[in-house]
């Protein structure tokens, strides 16, 4: 298991690479949407 920063770091690396994604493509993905690329 992870511990909780390690979940933390790990979320708010992907939210910031896939806003970056989001930025350059111009599409938004839903929450469930990311849970599963997960």
């Amino acid at each position: 298991m992870w511990h909780a920063s390690e979940i933390g770091q790990y979320c708010s690396t992907r939210a910031s690479l896939l806003s970056k994604k989001k930025l350059k493509r111009g599409f938004q993905l839903t929450d469930h949407q990311l849970t599963r690329l997960w």
